[in-house]
Formats: C-alpha cells, structure tokens, sequence
C-alpha cells in the first residue's frame, strides 16, 4: 500500500483526471436513473404467492381500483346522484380507464336478466321514488356495503384502470384528474369527496418519493458542510470530503442507472446514505492530515504520512460498512437486497476516493495557512485545548470508574431486552404513509363511511373444468362468504353465488324480456313457467340459472373462471395493520381445513396480502442479516486483533448500541417495516468504525508509550476529534430523514440517529474502560514487524512457535531500542524483568572490586540476559552495552500472564522454552562454580 500512497502523492494530477473521466463516464448513466413506487420491489424475488396472483389477475381482473367517495346526509339525493353520474361519465372518458362503476351505471340484473337495464335509469325526484330505489338497493350484495353504504350515507364511485394504465405517468395523469373530480365536489355543495385505492397510494408513494430526493439529498450535504466547517474551520476541509461523498455519490446513482435499477422506497435512502457514510471515510483523512500539520516533527510528506496512518483504518471501516450492508443481500425482499448491493458498491467507491481523490486535491491545494499558524505557535495547542482536552480528560474518567461504566451498561442491556418481545411487525404499504396525512385522512373516510377501501381476492377450486359450478360446490362457496361476512373488518365480500342469486330472483320475479314468470331448459330456451323456488331450495332448478351465466361468461369474469373450474371472492375490508390481515388469513384457512374438502383449494391473495406476507420476511431477513454482520464482523475484528478474545472485546461497544435499538423498538411502540428492519445491520457495520480508529490509534501509541493509561487518552484526544464529528455528521445526516413524509423512512432516520449517539457514547465511555487492560496487536503489526529473519528459529525463546506467533508474543511485550554504546542495564541496579536480543549485538560488562570494567563475553540475536531479575527482584550483575543499534525485548510478569491470558497455547510454549533458558543458564551457572573450585 505505501508504495500506491506514494503514487497517488506524487502524481496528483494523474489521479485527478482518471477521477474526472470515470465521473463523466458513470455520472451519465445517472440519466437512465427513474423511480419506482410499484409495490412488486417490497416483495420477495421469484415469490411463488407473486406468481400466483398474477394468475390470479390474468384470470378475473385486477384487484386494483381506484375509489372516489361520496359522503353526504344522502347520497341518493337528486343532486347527489347528479354528481355521482358527472365523475361517473368523465372518469369513463379518461384514456386509460377501463370501467367506472358507480350508482348510476351498475346495472340491475334483477329488473331483466337478459337485458338488464341500468340500476338507476331516472334519478328519482321525489322522496317516494328515493324510497323505492332505497328497497331496491337494500338488500343486493352488488351494491349494499359496495357501491352505497348501509346508512345511504356514502357513495363509492369504482374506477379501474387499464393494465396498461396501473404505472407510471398514465397513472399519475389519471389521478390527477380524479383528484380534480373530487375537489370540485368539496368546493360546490355540502357533501365531501374522498379518493383512495392501490393506485392511488402508488401515485402519491411515488410522489413522495421524489420529493424526498429532491429534499433529503442537499439537506445530508447541508448537515455535512456545516460539521465539517465546526470540524475544521477550514474551506478545504468543508471543500474536500464535500467532493467526495459527491462524486461517490454520482458513480453509485451512475452504476445503478446503467444496470438498469430503479431507485425504490428502499433504495431512496442510499444517496443520504451514501453522503453521511462517505463523509466519515474522508473525514479521518483529512483529520490525520491535519494531525500531522499540527505536528510537523515527522519525517517525510505531510500528506503521505497522513495516508500511511488514515488508510488502513479507513480500509478495514469500509469493509465492516460493506459487511453490515451486503447482510441486507440475504434478506428476499427486492428493495432490501437493492439497498445492500448499490450501498456496498458506493462504499467501495467512497474507499477508493478518500484514499485518492482526497489526498490528491491536498498535494495540489496544501492548507498552507493552516500550517503557518501550526509552526508559528504551539504545535500541540490544537490537540490539547478544547475537545481533545475535553476527550483526553475523559478516558481518565472511563479508566477510573470502568466498575460504574460495565454496571451501567449491563443495566441498559437488561432494559432493552425486557422490551424486545414488544416489538411488533408491521409491512401494510398504507401504514407507510403518516396518520395525518391526505391519504390516509380520505382512506379512513371512505372505509368508515363508504365501504372498506382494501380489497383482497378469496380463490376457491382445482381448475378443475366445471367443478365450480355444482350444487355442492356453490352451497360451500356460500358458506364461506357468510363466515367472511363474521369476521371484524369486512364489509363485503361478492362471489359468482351472489350473482346467481341476483339472477334467481329475476327469474322467479319475472324478469325476462317479455315480461311474466320464465325458466330457461336444457337447451338455453325460455319457456312460461309458475312460481318458483329458490334454487337453493330446489337444486333442480340450478341449471335454469347457471344457463344465464354460461350463456356469457364474460359478464362474470371477475366471479368465476372461463372453465369454471375456478371461483374467486371479492372482499372489502377495513384492514390497516399486518395484524388484522394476519388473523383474517389464519381465520379463512381454518375455517377451509374444517369444511372444505382437502382437494379444493382455498387461497387467499392480492396486493394486501402479499405485503403481508412480507411480514415474516422482514422479521428473518432482520434476523438473518444481524446474525451474519454480528459473526462476519467479530470474525474480521479478531483477524485484525489476532486474538478472539479482543475481537470479542471490540464488538461489545458496538452490540450494545443494537440491543439499545431492539430495546427502543420496542419501548417506543415504533413498528418493524421495511425501513426499520435494515437499521441494526447498518447501524453495526458503520458503528465499528469508530472501534477500529480507536483501537489502531491506541495500539500505535502503546508501542511508543508502553502506558496503557497515558495512551489510552492520547488515542481518544487525537482520533477522539474525528470520530466525534464523524458520529455528528451521521446522527444529523439520519436526522435529516425525519423530513421525509414516508413512515418507514422517517422511522429509519429516528432510530438510526439514536443508534449512532448510542454507538458513540459506548465508543467514549465502554470502549477505553475495556482496553484500560488489554494489551492489543493488529495484523499488519505482525505482518510487517521488523523482528529479523526466521525469530521462531533464531530466537530460543520462541523455539516451537509458527513465525505469526512469535511476532504475536513479541509484540504483547514491550520492545526497547539501545542505542550504540549506551548500556541496557547498569551493574548494581535493581531490575525485575528478563531482556531478550531481537536485533543487534551487546558486551557484557563486569566491574570488579577494584572498579575496571572487564568484558567477559558478548550476546547477539536470541540472547537472554537478566533472567534472575524474572525470578525475584535483585541487582543486575553486569553492565550490558550495545555494540550498535539493539532492539530488546522485555520478559516481566505482566507480559507473561498478559500472554496466558490471551494466547494460552503460545504461552505454554513460551514458559517451557523460559524454563529450559533458566535451566541451561543455572546449569552453566553451576560449572562455572565446579571449575573455579
């Protein structure tokens, strides 16, 4: 990596234009881009229940229609129904409507059952005439609780729309004008007009969703501009990571254009995203970078010295960010795995340019200025005043009360699981749009005073040709619609018997087209007949009936299959909770497993209950995605600490911030959607990037320090800074998304702020109170230790040991440079440690009564020398002296039970190869002894 750092340093304008082109290329698919409120992207892909219903709607029309409602003291009023007739006609007349039905052009199959004649041919003038169209209609399922409300209170006016029309600006346009319809009636008489349906609530999603982009894009880049400026007080360090969250942005929206992918309610947060997530990559460049300007004491480039120390950090955030996002490509739900694809591509994007982009604009506009001000004064004042003192005096704190820090943060653990079994799932697409908002207001008016405004399909039978339409058949399919009828939140449900019923009672009423009573034979001919039974009550008379509805059965499309193998039921409900569609659906299933026969299906579907059908989706896919980011995160944590016990150490100020989220779920009665359901794996990913600059920082200092206390502050002043602001700008970036008006997305950016504060304040307060005693090596420490050839064989100590884990016990001790003739040790002196040759040579020195030094032998590589000092605390014997440059390393008690502790099985190697140094050492002690006696 160095040597691409120092490409990038030095050749800038290189990395400028390669920058440029690709932006050119990849930020002209962004041309291609388009938004998609289509409910399809919230289910799963390839759902067996999705194939089903499109069957289903292939077969009996769509379940999608738009309603306007009429509400009044009587919508049977003439100049009601004047009303109903205008919309009615005008809607007719909208190019992409396929039918419009209403009071005023439903027919009456009862008054004629071969020709039916409109239900209401005259609008009736008088109260009397009002009174008979009132019995008329009281007791008909087509209309009662459908298209009037039981009360004549309200008025439904049904327009369904061609298959063509259902998306997209036809379905804009059309509601546009329906909505135009219904503010002309609010604006010229007494009775209110309402619109809801599907469509509708696409449209407006749609709406929504636009508007949010347009909103909650340059509020994230407002928000970003303003921490950084309180950050840095600088223009380059607004102006930097500005750009760069920029064109990250654009090469993600770019990418996704090309590929030919929507942005959907999913997606629509992934350009804040994007800008939040992005900043904080370059946010710890530019900060390192000023770091070192503050400090100018290193050697080298400012700006690559700034890369060497920000980039790793950045690069192991990144791919933790990338871990949490690609858990959401587990999740079945399209929107979902939409949002972890692209957010894992925009980040490997944002990685890419904060190591690029970012350092390149420094190398070509240096903060000169900045750096004046820093070598004119007090290099170290920018550190050490205000936050950094303010950070650095609190790691004292987290160090001296840590009992406190653990017990409080159990305590909030306990808390937030005692409210975990509260949470509750929610993926009705109504409930994405607030309580207080326009389309929920005209949704609740149309249920409450019309008729239920989500319908939903009941299909019964095998396809089996014929099968519906026997007697038995029918007298269960009725069954049925009554024991629907039963269930809380139906209004009304219409089947094919409904409609023979209707034809029934046209035959027996004398309905035909000349008048008296009629039957219809075998072979389709009317013939005079006497008064009649139901042919519920006489079976007999079934095929009279069923005559009239396989004369034309397209008349009956939406009721009963071409084959007639197949019935459909038409239920309007009150329902606007998963809950609500949950219980109805176990309702029908059970009541179909006791009366119906196992051979006939009984199938719910529609647009409703797929949806929520997602339910169960979206509480697994939370699942699914947290436990793969908890586990492939802690397992990068331990690779990158080389140790499982502080990998495990590192997740816990990061699992906790979920808990508190589960734990905030549920307290805070806020439901589980799609919005909801993708925070904690995020939220998880993105938080442990504070962990590992924290724990880099500290690690870095400790080599140098060897103080866990002093370095513990050190690391929380410097990197401190940076991942405060960091952690502000995500919390106010989320924050931003309360502004939008969808639920799930004002839910996400309330709950994901909380659980960023939450990730930040256990950064601060838990993470230095658990490193106050944890001695820490990264992987890049061992791969890149300079500790000489082979130490595992050169070095005794380490005899048995694989090279990583002699690199490993090396680096948990604590490792000393000598300079050229000074001494490691004084003759004389008390010591309690044992020294170890890594590199480098000594003289042993020994000073004899008269006080001439004597040099008695020399040590090299693998040399121990103040072994008795490890045993128990004496004097040192001898002087050791550094022919040249030596590095040692220093064998005390706390080194050994820090390496037990951590690595049991190197330490059990350790120990036996320090027992056999001790062992030869005393044995030659020994002779020495016998030979001078």
């Amino acid at each position: 990596m160095e040597r691409i750092y120092a490409t990038i340093v030095r050749r800038p304008w290189l990395v400028l234009t390669v920058v440029t082109a690709v932006t050119v290329v990849l930020g002209a698919g962004a041309r291609h881009l388009r938004v998609d409120s289509s409910v399809d992207t919230l289910l799963p892909r390839h759902d067996p229940g999705k194939e089903f219903y499109d069957t289903i709607v292939e077969r009996f029309g769509n379940d999608e229609v738009n309603i306007i409602g009429i509400v009044g003291d009587d919508v049977l009023a003439t100049a009601t129904l004047e009303k109903i007739k205008s919309i009615t006609d005008r809607a007719s007349a909208i190019e992409g409507v396929a039918s419009v039905i209403s009071l005023t052009s439903v027919r009456d199959p009862i008054a004629d059952v071969i020709d039916p004649p409109l239900l209401i041919p005259d609008l009736p003038r008088t109260e009397a005439a009002r009174e008979v169209l009132r019995g008329r209609i009281r007791d008909n399922p087509l209309y009662a609780g459908n298209l009037i409300a039981s009360d004549s209170r309200g008025a439904a006016i049904n327009v369904f729309l061609t298959d063509a029309a259902a998306e997209g600006s036809q379905a804009q346009r059309i509601d546009e004008e329906l909505r135009a319809f219904a503010d002309e009636v609010n604006a010229s008489g007494p009775e209110r007009a309402y619109l809801t349906g599907l469509s509708h609530l696409k449209v407006n999603g749609l709406a929504l969703m636009r508007r949010d982009l347009w909103v909650l894009t340059p509020a994230s880049l407002a928000l970003v501009i303003t921490v950084f400026f309180f950050a840095f007080r600088t223009r380059r360090g607004v102006t930097l990571p500005l750009l760069c969250v920029i064109v990250g942005a654009t090469w993600t929206l770019g990418a996704m254009g090309w590929m030919g992918d929507a942005i959907t309610l999913g997606t629509l947060v992934l350009p804040s995203l994007l800008i939040v997530i992005g900043s904080s990559y370059a946010n710890h460049v530019v900060a390192r970078y000023y770091l070192e300007v503050e400090d100018p004491s290193g050697e080298g480039n400012s700006v690559l010295r700034a890369l060497s120390e920000a980039g790793m950090p950045v690069f192991i955030s990144a791919l933790t960010t990338g871990v949490g996002f690609s858990s959401l490509l587990l999740n079945p739900i399209q929107a979902v795995r939409a949002l972890g694809l692209y957010a894992v591509i925009g980040i490997a994007f944002l990685f890419v340019l904060s190591i690029t982009l970012v350092p390149a604009l420094i190398v070509v506009m240096p903060e000169r200025r900045y750096a004046g001000r820093a070598l004119a004064g007090n290099p170290e004042a920018a550190v050490e005043s205000g936050l950094g003192s303010w950070l650095a005096s609190l790691a004292q704190i987290d160090i001296r009360h840590r009992r406190l820090i653990f017990g409080a943060a159990a305590a909030v653990v306990l808390v937030a699981l005692y409210a975990v079994p509260r949470i509750q799932a929610d993926t009705n697409f109504l409930a994405y749009f607030p309580e207080d908002s326009p389309v929920r207001r005209d949704h609740h008016a149309i249920s409450e005073h019309v008729a239920g405004a989500l319908p939903f399909y009941v299909v019964v039978g095998d396809e089996e040709p014929g099968s519906m339409m026997t007697y038995e058949a029918l007298k269960r399919l009725r069954a049925l619609q009554r024991f629907i009828a039963t269930i809380p939140g139906v209004t009304r449900s219409v089947a094919i018997t409904d409609y023979l019923d209707l034809l029934d009672q046209g035959l027996r009423a004398g309905g035909g087209a000349g008048g008296g009573d009629i039957i219809i034979d075998d072979d389709g001919n009317m013939v005079e007949a006497a008064e009649l039974e139901s042919f519920w009550d006489d079976p007999s008379r079934l095929g009279e009936v069923l005559a009239l509805v396989k004369g034309n059965p397209r008349s009956f499309r939406s009721v009963i299959a071409p084959n007639f193998g197949q019935a459909n039921v038409l239920v309007r409900t009150r329902f606007e909770t998963s809950t609500e569609i949950a219980n109805v659906l176990l309702a029908i299933r059970a009541w179909a497993a006791k009366y119906q026969p196992g051979s006939v299906p009984v199938v719910p579907t529609g647009n409703i209950i797929l949806l929520n059908g997602t339910t169960d989706d979206v509480v697994w896919g939370q699942v699914t995605s947290v436990t793969v980011a908890l586990v492939v995160i802690f397992l990068l944590m331990s690779a990158l600490f080389v140790s499982l016990k502080v990998g495990f150490v590192a997740m816990l100020p990061n699992v906790l911030p979920i808990v508190m989220f589960f734990g905030l779920l549920g307290w805070s009665g806020t439901m589980l959607n799609i919005g909801t359901s993708i925070i904690a794996a995020i939220a998880l990913g993105i938080s442990v990037d504070s962990t590992i600059h924290y724990m880099v920082r500290f690690n870095r200092e400790l080599q140098v320090t060897q103080d866990e206390h002093r370095s513990l502050a050190t690391a929380l002043r410097t990197v401190g800074r940076p991942i405060v602001y960091t952690s502000g700008a995500l919390t106010l970036g989320f924050l931003v998304m309360r502004l939008s008006d969808f639920v799930p997305i004002r839910d996400f950016g309330a709950l994901s702020a909380a659980t960023m504060v939450a990730a930040l304040a256990t950064n601060l307060l838990l993470l230095p109170a658990l490193l106050a005693q944890t001695r820490i090596v990264t992987i890049f420490d061992v791969m890149f230790a300079k500790l000489g050839k082979d130490p595992h064989k050169t070095i005794p100590l380490f005899h048995g040991l694989r090279r990583a884990q002699a690199r490993i016990a090396v680096l948990l001790g604590s490792l000393k440079t000598v300079a050229a003739g000074e001494a490691a040790v004084r003759q004389g002196e008390m010591g309690e440690e044992m020294f170890v040759i890594i590199t480098g040579d000594a003289d042993v020195i020994v000073h004899g009564p008269d006080g001439r030094p004597r040099n008695v032998r020399k040590l090299g590589r693998g040399d121990v020398f103040g072994e008795m000092g490890l045993v128990r605390k004496q004097q040192r014997t001898a002087d050791i002296v550094a022919i040249g440059e030596m590095e040692l390393l220093a064998v005390d008690q706390r080194f050994l039970e820090r390496l037990q502790r951590r690595y049991p099985r190197i330490a059990a190697t350790v120990f036996l190869n320090l027992t056999r140094v001790l062992s030869d050492r005393l044995e030659s002690t020994t002779e020495r002894f016998a030979a001078a006696g």
